[in-house]
């Protein structure tokens, strides 16, 4: 039989087995698999439809049977170092990761990629959903779910993405701090969260904001914090005014601090504080831990990232324009910003006040117009006006019902 040319594949004998196997490689690595059939015509018809697939960077059926969760984790997770995701984070271990995926990690653990099924997934969600976890943090981690799925769909490692179906999500959070309860709240928390808590409050910081802040960032002469492109959400630098207390509460900061960062300690960033302001919050009266059907407490409450929603509020109600609360708190779009900008019962209330005002003024305008107007006219006219111009409420109607009765 005529040899077959380099790079065309093989099939080979194996002791203690009748069929053919076939041997091809890809990218100088070799591939070896049974045929499944000791008839060698069959056989070379197997071999030339892997060779197809192999030219066209195809896998071969059952190449992806064996693939672990993991492996298509570390994928994703490598891509989005590449493209500097802010919101990956690197644990004290140095191992980098990402939120969304703490509890599909806990999951789906050594799972094989071929039994991650549009039900298994529904079992995940009925899990988290048990554990107290809101809609909008498990649809985090589905997408999470989704785009690592269909990474390795792209890269020939998935033959197919199962349908992922994402849950309803409340309506996006609404709470805010007033300016009595940012007091309670100073007054309770720690000593060395206060700064934390009226920079959320005042300017709108973000958390990973003020973890990442130095103090070079501070310029203390302009009284201004300035953030650097790339140091923000946005990735856009800005400038943010400190009034007296901050400004002071920094300066205090700066004397005793033996780290380049603003809030942190022994040369790291500030670490997680959440449980003092879960803690903080409760005694406040502004939270509660609620206590779930298999045991476990949860927190429900204001969040630091309330702070940010009631610094917009809080520049608005002042008369700022939107364009510079935009400048300050670093928000990109007007929709995220309106969102953000909360319509309280009292600025309701205001407008409406507003309103009211504007039609008593129209009011007294006509009245004042339908007085001259009336005056002008012969006498006989004027007792003919509608009778209806007496309900025409207003000091402008007493003046408009004697000239009436005068005439």
């Amino acid at each position: 039989m005529k040899k077959r040319e380099y790079g065309s594949g093989s099939l080979v004998k194996k002791k203690g087995s009748s069929n053919w196997f076939a041997l091809w490689r890809v990218n100088g690595r070799q591939f070896s698999k049974s045929t499944g059939t000791a008839v060698k015509a069959r056989a070379l018809a197997k071999l030339n439809a892997i060779l197809g697939r192999a030219a066209a960077g195809l896998p071969q059926p059952g190449a992806f049977s064996g693939l672990r969760y993991e492996t298509l984790r570390d994928a994703y997770l490598l891509t989005l170092q590449l493209k500097k995701r802010k919101s990956l984070y690197t644990n004290s271990n140095g191992v980098t990761g990402l939120s969304s995926l703490t509890h599909l990690d806990k999951f789906f653990n050594n799972w094989k990629v071929v039994n991650i099924t549009s039900d298994t997934i529904r079992k995940f969600v009925l899990e988290r959903q048990a554990a107290g976890a809101t809609n909008g943090t498990i649809n985090r981690a589905l997408s999470a779910m989704k785009a690592l799925l269909r990474l390795g769909q792209k890269e020939g490692k998935v033959p197919a993405v199962p349908y992922i179906e994402m849950l309803r999500e409340a309506n996006p959070r609404k709470g805010f701090v007033t300016v009595e309860q940012f007091d309670r709240l100073y007054k309770i928390l720690p000593e060395r969260l206060r700064t934390v808590l009226a920079l959320g409050f005042y300017r709108g910081l973000r958390v990973g904001e003020i973890r990442k802040l130095q103090w070079p960032d501070i310029d203390f002469d302009a009284a201004v914090i300035r953030l650097a492109t790339g140091e923000t959400k946005s990735d856009q630098g800005r400038i943010i005014p400190l009034n007296t207390e901050l400004l002071a509460a920094l300066r205090r900061l700066h004397q005793s601090s033996n780290s380049p960062f603003v809030f942190g300690t022994n040369g790291k960033p500030l670490s997680s504080f959440r449980r003092a302001w879960y803690s903080a919050c409760v005694k406040a009266g502004l939270g509660r831990f609620e206590k779930l059907s298999n045991g476990r407490k949860v927190y429900r409450g204001t969040l630091f990232h309330d702070l940010r929603r009631s610094a917009v509020m809080g520049m608005m109600q002042a008369g700022l324009d939107p364009a510079e609360a935009k400048a300050i708190t670093g928000h990109r779009t007007d929709s995220v910003f309106q969102r953000y900008n909360i319509i309280t019962e009292a600025r309701l209330r205001k407008a409406s006040q507003k309103q009211d005002g504007y039609i008593r003024a129209q009011r007294r305008k006509t009245a004042a117009v339908t007085v001259e107007v009336i005056h002008t006219l012969p006498e006989a006219e004027q007792g003919k006006i509608d009778a209806g111009l007496m309900r025409i409420q207003g000091k402008d109607a007493t003046k408009l019902q004697k000239l009436l009765a005068s005439n």
